[in-house]
């Protein structure tokens, strides 16, 4: 009986300490601009609001909207510290997400137009091969055919 309870009350306390660990998520806000207006509505310490908008920052960032996380920190950076390494940190990665998904995006659409471009080949390559079918037909049929006498 000790054993066991012994054995939920570690259960709890780590599971606890993980959440806590965790720390709390903070909801996104619409948009990077409304996640300023917020801040620079917190009271308190300069910290507290550069704090929020990190935190902003990073669930705009896990959201892949790597702008609205360029603009939250790019703010941080320009307005509030400039100094401040987390935020060049993730104004860092949040660029590079961007352009890897940039170049991912743009990888993709030139692969889609080359194999747009080989299927109009193709067509016209058939369309070229029918109609020199028909152009060789033509001839035979006409020498086949009765000739006409006076």
């Amino acid at each position: 009986m000790k054993k066991t309870f012994m054995i939920i009350m570690v259960s709890v306390l780590s599971t606890g300490m993980l959440l806590t660990a965790c720390g709390p998520r903070v909801k996104k806000a619409e948009s990077s601009r409304a996640a300023v207006e917020i801040a620079k509505n917190i009271q308190g310490k300069l910290s507290g609001r550069v704090n929020y908008l990190l935190q902003q920052g990073q669930a705009f960032y896990d959201a892949k909207d790597y702008r609205g996380a360029i603009d939250i920190t790019q703010y941080i950076l320009w307005h509030m510290d400039r100094n401040s390494k987390e935020a060049q940190d993730m104004l860092v990665k949040a660029k590079q997400s961007l352009t890897d998904e940039i170049m991912a995006k743009r990888d993709a659409l030139l692969v889609k137009q080359k194999a747009a471009r080989k299927a109009q080949e193709a067509q016209k390559a058939q369309a070229k091969a029918a109609k020199l079918t028909t152009t060789a037909q033509k001839p035979a049929a006409e020498s086949t055919s009765p000739a006409t006498t006076k």
